[in-house]
């Protein structure tokens, strides 16, 4: 495995520091990209071809949001400040599903893009239990919204990967991966989280069609997993232990409130009526990418009462990816990322059938997970920390040359 990371392209080195960075925070994301611009000025002075990366379909979907990105911005941003922040989201979404599928084009790609993603994955977890169940560090996410999304992200990958492996020894350890990430699922005490990744894991498990074998190491798995965590709460943290349940009643109590739609959407239901009013505004150019709060307050001032709403004025966003982009790029910019998650889905689904089926089944797992996500969260606010590993997920589905990379990451 050195060996071949030793091998890699300065492009790539950025791609997979990007990777391997992406939940401690955009700093360090952005010296990735950086490292990944150097290495594609090198490949562009070497006369390498940086077109036919993408399916064709999936490659005009991404050029006619980018092209809506740019004009509805444009028209609604009228300083260069406001103008570069807002496109500047659109344009990191398209630049990491297109960088994704050009990475894919060099041999093992595809297998050091999982090794390098895998180590990011143990040490986040590790970064992210210390500090929430050993008080003995900082809290790796800055609330149960952000720990859930990148747990949705995680499960199905993690899950892939056990899938994968038949070597007896790694099995087990993947295995404990997988309910690590479980875990910090659980314990994200978000229950759209827990809605859309129970969805994508029961699509990924009827595609995947896993062996008997794979079950009982699972169920023997989740056994000593549920035993060790007991008794770790009980002996050494029984307050948090009862935090949890608390935390996990609050959260069965709200899915429970279904027919109160303002309790069972955490008050969100005012930001939605609110996002509506702005779309109706603007529905077809929005109102250009970036700036969300100003907006929404001239818009909602009249009517918005704090006693009545239970939140301030002040919001960063919908809520709901469908609505974001509405706001951001009018209707036409919903569309287009929907048609762009449908097509990478699709794609992923035809890969599937001819090499690395669980991974790619995970990803059209990861993806309608994502689309009943979206109902109440945005991958897209969810930039800072994680999103582009989403993003990969759909570059790797859409990339149109993907080396065939039959290995596993402990043969």
């Amino acid at each position: 495995m050195l060996r071949t990371i030793s091998r890699i392209s300065f492009v790539e080195f950025g791609f997979l520091f990007a990777i391997f960075m992406a939940p401690w925070g955009p700093v360090l994301r952005y010296l990735g990209w950086l490292f990944a611009f150097i290495g594609l000025a090198i490949d562009l002075r070497k006369g390498k071809s940086f077109h036919g990366r993408l399916d064709s379909i999936f490659s005009n979907l991404l050029l006619l949001f980018l092209f809506w990105a740019f004009i509805s911005t444009s028209l609604s941003k009228h300083d260069l400040y406001s103008w570069g922040k807002g496109i500047s989201l659109a344009i990191e979404f398209a630049f990491s599903i297109w960088l994704a599928a050009y990475i894919l084009n060099e041999q093992r790609a595809l297998i050091r893009w999982k090794y390098i993603w895998t180590i990011s994955i143990v040490l986040s977890l590790s970064h992210l239990f210390l500090g929430k169940i050993l008080p003995i560090g900082k809290e790796l996410f800055s609330n149960v919204n952000t720990t859930g999304i990148y747990a949705c992200i995680i499960v199905p990958f993690v899950l892939s990967l056990f899938l994968e492996n038949n070597n007896k020894y790694s099995e087990h350890l993947f295995a404990f991966l997988f309910w690590s990430s479980f875990l910090t699922l659980i314990i994200s005490f978000s229950s759209a989280a827990w809605v859309s990744t129970g969805v994508a894991l029961f699509v990924q498990l009827l595609l995947s069609r896993i062996p008997i074998k794979k079950i009982k190491i699972l169920a023997v798995s989740f056994s000593c997993y549920v035993v060790v965590a007991f008794m770790f709460l009980a002996l050494f943290r029984p307050s948090l232990g009862m935090e949890f349940i608390r935390l996990f009643q609050r959260e069965i109590l709200q899915l429970q409130s279904i027919n109160n739609l303002d309790s069972f959407s955490t008050h969100r239901v005012y930001i939605w009526k609110g996002a509506l009013n702005l779309i109706k505004n603007k529905p077809i150019l929005g109102w250009g990418w970036g700036d969300f709060s100003h907006a929404f307050a001239q818009i909602n001032a009249s009517w918005w009462v704090t006693a009545v709403t239970g939140l301030t004025l002040h919001r960063d966003d919908a809520h709901s990816m469908y609505l974001n982009l509405a706001i951001y790029g009018g209707i036409p910019t919903t569309f287009f990322v929907l048609a762009i998650y449908f097509r990478a889905a699709w794609l992923a689904f035809k890969k599937g059938f001819k090499q690395d089926r669980y991974l790619y089944y995970a990803i059209v797992a990861s993806t309608i997970g994502q689309l009943i996500y979206s109902i109440a969260g945005d991958m897209f606010s969810f930039r800072f920390k994680g999103a582009i590993l989403f993003w990969t997920l759909l570059g790797v589905s859409a990339a149109k040359k993907c080396i065939n990379d039959t290995e596993v990451l402990f043969p």
